[in-house]
C-alpha cells in the first residue's frame, strides 16, 4: 500500500454520537492516487479519495442524488446566472474561515492551464463575489444543468494556497509536483457508473507505432469499423470479467440521463467481416500499432487488453501491447503520445451531454474535448453538443442527444467495450453505502 492509500487507511471514524470514540478504518483499492491536488486529475479515483478531504457546493447523496454541501440553496435570477448561498462558520482544516473568496479563487485555479478540472466550468463565463456568502456564475447562455457540473469541483482555500505557493496547480502531465500535490487543506471531516473503451489516433498523418509509413489508417472507418467486429465482447464479459460487465455500444450507460437503446446496440462480432473491410481499406495483410494500457486502475484492464490484442491477431492486426501503471498510462495520454488507448469514464452529472462534450466533440486546446485524446472530429456532433449544453426542452434535449450518439456510433469515433459492475468487499462490521458510480464517500462508512 503506498503512502497515499495509507493515509486514508488511517482515518478514524467516528460512531455514533458526538462523544463516541474513534476507531480505524482501513481501506484499500487496486489503484493509486496520484496527487493530492483536487485539480490535478479529472478521474473517478483521484476525485472519489479527494472528496473526504474537500467539499463542493453541491454533492451526491447515497442514491446519487444533490444535496447541499458548501452551499445552502441554489436560484437562478436569470436565464444565464445561478446564485449559490454559501454555508456559514464553515472553517478549513487548518482553521481559515470558508467564505465566497474562496469560490471565485477555487473557479480561478481551475481554469488554470495546468488544471485537468476546466470542463467543469467550461460553461462559466465569470464568477462573482456578491457578498462574503453568496456567488454568481455568470454561464454563457443559460445551462440547465450547472449544478450537476461541478457536483465533485472541490473548493480550496485561497489563504492556503497563496501562503503555501499554491495558486496555480502543478502540470501532472510534465510530472510537475507542487505544495498542494503532496498536501491537502479542505473542509471535509476527513484529513488527509463508469464506461469502459478504447480511443484511437484519428488525427495525425501517420501513428506513431504503426509499419505504415505514408497514412493513418484509423483515419478510415472501415478500419475501425474491422478493429470493432474483431471484438468478441462476449468472450471478454464471460471469461475475463466472469460476467462482472454489462457490454455497452456506447459511450454512456444505463442510468445515465439521454441513454438511447437503439444508439446503445454494438456492431455485431464478426471476424471475417472484419477482414473483408481490413481488405477493402488496403490493408489485406493487417497492419501493427502499439495498444496502451493501464494495469491498475480499470477491473482487470490488462488482461482485457491481453485479450483484445489477441482478437486482433485473428483479422491481420499485430499489437504490440504496453501496460503500465496508470500515472504513466495517464501521463502519456495527456501528453498526446499514444496510437491506441483504453480509458474509461463516468459523467459525473449523470447526464450525456457531459460524455459528449469531454469525449465526443473536437478538441478545442482550452476545454472542450479534453478527454478526445487525439481522435474524433465531427462537426455535427459539435454543433449539436453545444445545442444539447443551453437546451432547457428535455424532449428536444433528447432527441438532440440521440442524434448525437447515433452519428458517434455509427462512425466509430470509439470502440465502446463495457460496464464495470462494481465490486466491494467488506467486513461484517463495516456498514457502507455501495454507490453506483464507484465512488467511496467515506462519511457513509459506520464501524460496529
Amino acid at each position: 500500500m503506498n503512502r497515499y492509500l495509507l493515509a486514508a487507511a488511517v482515518l478514524g471514524l467516528l460512531i455514533g454520537s458526538a462523544g463516541a470514540s474513534a476507531k480505524s478504518f482501513r481501506w484499500a483499492n487496486d489503484g493509486d492516487v496520484s496527487s493530492m491536488d483536487p485539480y490535478g486529475r479529472n478521474e473517478t479515483l483521484l476525485l472519489s479519495f479527494l472528496g473526504n478531504v474537500y467539499e463542493p457546493l453541491f454533492r451526491r447523496d447515497a442514491d446519487l442524488k444533490l444535496e447541499p454541501a458548501l452551499a445552502v440553496s441554489s436560484s437562478q435570477p436569470a436565464p444565464d446566472i445561478w446564485r449559490f448561498q454559501l454555508r456559514r462558520n464553515v472553517t478549513f482544516q487548518d482553521g481559515t474561515p470558508f467564505s465566497a473568496d474562496d469560490v471565485v479563487f477555487s473557479a480561478t485555479r481551475a481554469r488554470h492551464p495546468n488544471s485537468r478540472m476546466n470542463t467543469k466550468l467550461a460553461r462559466v463565463k465569470e464568477v462573482r463575489k456578491i457578498d462574503d456568502y453568496t456567488v454568481d456564475f455568470v454561464t454563457d447562455g443559460p445551462d440547465p444543468i450547472l449544478p450537476e457540473e461541478i457536483s465533485d469541483w472541490y473548493i480550496m482555500s485561497k489563504a492556503w494556497a497563496e501562503k503555501n505557493g499554491a495558486v496555480e496547480p502543478a502540470d501532472l502531465s510534465k510530472l510537475q509536483e507542487g505544495y498542494a500535490s503532496r498536501n491537502a487543506n479542505g473542509t471535509g471531516p476527513f484529513m488527509l457508473k463508469e464506461v469502459v473503451f478504447f480511443g484511437f489516433d484519428q488525427m495525425s498523418p501517420v501513428l506513431r507505432s504503426s509499419d505504415i509509413k505514408d497514412r493513418n489508417p484509423f483515419k478510415d472507418v472501415r478500419v475501425r469499423k474491422a478493429l470493432y467486429q474483431a471484438i468478441d465482447i462476449e468472450a471478454i464479459k464471460t471469461k475475463v470479467m466472469r460476467g462482472a460487465a454489462v457490454p455497452v455500444g456506447n459511450m454512456i450507460a444505463h442510468g445515465i440521463n439521454g441513454f438511447d437503446a437503439e444508439a446503445d446496440k454494438r456492431l455485431t462480432y464478426d471476424p471475417a467481416a472484419a477482414k473483408n473491410l481490413l481488405t477493402e481499406a488496403g490493408y489485406p495483410q493487417g497492419f501493427r500499432f502499439m495498444m496502451d494500457c493501464p494495469n491498475d486502475r480499470y477491473v482487470n484492464d490488462g488482461a482485457i487488453c491481453e485479450a483484445v490484442a489477441a482478437m486482433f491477431s485473428r483479422i491481420g492486426v499485430k499489437v504490440e501491447l504496453n501496460a503500465q501503471t496508470r500515472s504513466k498510462h495517464f501521463g502519456k495520454l495527456l501528453n498526446k503520445e499514444t496510437d491506441f488507448y483504453m480509458l474509461g469514464w463516468t459523467p459525473s452529472t449523470y447526464d450525456a451531454h457531459n460524455a459528449i462534450f469531454n469525449l465526443m466533440m473536437t478538441w478545442n486546446d482550452k476545454d472542450q474535448g479534453t478527454n478526445n485524446i487525439l481522435g474524433y472530429s465531427n462537426k455535427r456532433v459539435d454543433e449539436l453538443g453545444n445545442a444539447i449544453g443551453v437546451e432547457l426542452d428535455s424532449v428536444k434535449r433528447n432527441a438532440m442527444i440521440k442524434e448525437a450518439l447515433m452519428i458517434h456510433r455509427d462512425e466509430v469515433g470509439h470502440l465502446p467495450l463495457h460496464q464495470q459492475t462494481v465490486v466491494w468487499a467488506a467486513r461484517a462490521t463495516v456498514q457502507l453505502t455501495q454507490a453506483a458510480d464507484n465512488t467511496f464517500p467515506l462519511r457513509f462508512v459506520r464501524l460496529e
